[in-house]
């Protein structure tokens, strides 16, 4: 995988002299260009971040047990979790089998289905009341990266606009 020079990304070696091609964008909702990111959290709606990371293949479903709190068992299947008939943005609402309990009173999980039956999108969103700034993050592969786009949950009427805007954007990043 090569980058485009102009971006000047930087790499940092990890312990086993790996170079790590983990990313974090800020990326402006309307246009879609990197984003100054502002100091104060709360002035966030203008922008998602965008994580990418260019090593590993990672499908969404992996993400699922983290994101609940529950145990990971291996291999990570459909059945580790339940669909509970509820929408969310477009998304179909889980729960996971051992899920802890505060995960159950702090977010919603949800996900999309690819045509083949596989998780091909893992949204994850913050109840609201439950934290001041609630945040959703969505997991899912951009092409050649793993991603994880996280924005204001105020925002999530814009999912659309930002799923398309963070696919742009990691695509703009290759030669």
């Amino acid at each position: 995988m090569t980058y485009r020079p102009e971006y000047e990304l930087t790499f940092i070696p990890g312990a086993s002299g790996e170079v790590d091609k983990t990313e974090l964008f800020a990326v402006d909702i309307a246009t879609g260009s990197p984003a100054e990111e502002p100091q104060n959290f709360r002035n966030r709606k203008s922008y998602f971040t965008l994580l990418v990371d260019g090593l590993a293949y990672s499908k969404p479903a992996y993400s699922l047990a983290a994101l609940a709190a529950a145990p990971v068992k291996q291999p990570l299947t459909v059945s580790l979790f339940e669909t509970t008939d509820r929408m969310l943005a477009g998304f179909e609402e889980v729960r996971v089998k051992d899920q802890a309990d505060h995960v159950t009173e702090e977010r919603q999980i949800a996900v999309e289905f690819a045509p083949d039956g596989e998780v091909s999108a893992v949204l994850a969103c913050d109840k609201i009341g439950a934290f001041p700034s609630p945040t959703c993050s969505l997991h899912e592969q951009l092409g050649l990266f793993s991603s994880k786009i996280t924005f204001l949950r105020s925002e999530l009427f814009r999912i659309k606009a930002i799923r398309d805007k963070a696919w742009r954007f990691a695509f703009c990043l290759l030669e």
